[in-house]
């Protein structure tokens, strides 16, 4: 019985695990027929969309819009004249080159246009035997550099964009702003300075230069002129003038006995008729050198102001200072006159000019500036520096004035130019009794310069 029992317990067992196993089996069917009809309809409606030209496969990584690089489109250009706007302060400057230069290091360089000589000298050239054109350099916008390069940071699109920013030269700093394109560029150049602004002022002709100290009066009770107080003339030469007179005397008695009529029509000599027009000289801390002075062409010699502009300085290491200006009608005079005469070698005029003076148009004058010197005896023949702090000397040094006195003299002591010289000095009532003097004197101008060893000329004048 036990046993019966026993089996039919088993039996009913088995049967139960049997029934469990067939339903999970069945179940886990169930599932695997429904995943795959699942995976079956993801496949259909994938290839549906993939087949829909409506429904275009997102980007899921989209590419950015491209980086604009400033001026990346832009060539390496030179602008010039009407494509060429620049501005100094507010006031606009002709004649400027500006080369643009692009890549990693964008650049402009600007420097002012060359002057031909050959035409403001005409037929001189062709005389001469020069070949081609000379061109005259000319001084460039900021003062004491020919040549300015600015680096630039460019803002903007590829094919026009601007900048802004400061930079230095040798001599100035400076800030700057413009733009450039593909058909023009626009430079304003603002706050110059110069770097060594010990110059920078303003200095008054002497008025004392009448009836000073040991001078007094004249033989006729009339207040003498100490023209030493106005001018610096040290002309040293081992050859004197007519064999007796050194040449800063006759220099000196040239200028007393030369005379023009003042703003009132009466006779004056030069040395006061130079003290009446010119007031004053300002340089200024920009590098602008700029003058009050009487004008000379209006009823009675208003006084006017030079603009800034026409020239420029910049003081260097040495004490010594540049002075930037325009010479071209200074030459161009002195090569009309010469071309009038019939000996006058005008191949070692020429030569000279090209090589000694033309440099300085553009790398500047060299002048030469210090205490002024005062007479110390009644002959002034000895000098001494003035012991009035702010009475200054500016004048040319020999390195300067010895090759231009080598051009004049030729033409000086030429037969025309003495004839107009004598001619001239004949009309002036006090000059006249020179005159028959004046021939023997030019002639003698260039063995004069040949033996020179020291000359100074120049101006004195009063800090204030």
């Amino acid at each position: 019985m036990f046993w019966l029992k026993k089996k039919n317990y088993l039996c009913s067992h088995s049967y139960s695990v049997d029934y469990s196993l067939h339903t999970k089996h069945f179940a886990m069917k169930k599932k695997i027929l429904s995943l795959a009809v699942a995976v079956a309809m993801l496949g259909m409606f994938a290839s549906c969309s993939s087949d829909d030209p409506k429904s275009p496969t997102p980007n899921p990584d989209p590419d950015p819009d491209p980086v604009v690089v400033p001026g990346e489109d832009l060539t390496a250009k030179e602008y010039s004249g009407t494509s060429a706007t620049v501005t100094m302060g507010d006031a606009p400057v002709a004649g400027q080159i500006v080369k643009f230069t692009p890549g990693t290091e964008p650049k402009l360089t600007i420097e002012s246009e060359p002057i031909n000589l050959s035409e403001l000298i005409g037929g001189v050239v062709a005389q001469s035997k020069a070949d081609g054109d000379i061109m005259l350099p000319t001084p460039g916008l900021i003062p004491g550099s020919p040549s300015v390069t600015i680096p630039l940071t460019l803002t903007g699109e590829a094919d026009t964009c601007s900048f802004t920013g400061n930079t230095q030269t040798d001599y100035c700093t400076f800030n700057y702003t413009g733009a450039v394109g593909p058909n023009g560029v626009t430079l304003k150049i603002s706050d110059v300075k110069l770097k060594n602004t010990s110059l920078a002022g303003t200095y008054a002709v002497p008025t004392d230069y009448i009836g000073v100290d040991y001078i007094g009066v004249d033989d006729w009770g009339e207040p003498t002129i100490d023209d030493t107080r106005l001018f610096r003339i040290q002309w040293d030469s081992e050859t004197k003038v007519m064999g007796a007179f050194p040449v800063s005397m006759i220099i000196r008695m040239a200028l007393l006995m030369t005379t023009q009529p003042d703003a009132n029509g009466e006779a004056k000599p030069l040395p006061v008729l130079y003290a009446n027009i010119l007031k004053n000289v300002t340089f200024g801390e920009d590098g602008s050198v700029s003058a009050v002075y009487c004008d000379t062409d209006k009823e009675g010699w208003p006084e006017a102001t030079a603009p800034k502009g026409i020239a420029s300085y910049v003081v260097k290491e040495d004490g010594t200072a540049l002075v930037f200006i325009n010479p071209t009608a200074v030459i161009a005079n002195v090569a009309a006159n010469a071309s009038k005469s019939r000996a006058i070698d005008m191949d070692a005029i020429m030569a000279t000019l090209i090589n000694d003076v033309l440099p300085m148009c553009q790398n500047g004058v060299p002048v030469s500036y210090g205490p002024a010197l005062v007479a110390t005896d009644e002959y002034q023949e000895t000098f001494a520096p003035s012991e009035n702090p702010n009475a200054y000397s500016f004048y040319l040094g020999t390195d300067v004035l010895l090759p231009l006195l080598k051009v004049a003299a030729p033409i000086i002591a030429d037969d025309d130019v003495i004839n107009m010289i004598v001619e001239a000095a004949k009309q002036d009532p006090t000059m006249g009794g020179m005159a028959d003097m004046l021939p023997s004197i030019l002639k003698t101008l260039p063995e004069i310069v040949d033996t020179t060893s020291k000359v100074e000329i120049g101006i004195n004048l009063d800090r204030q």
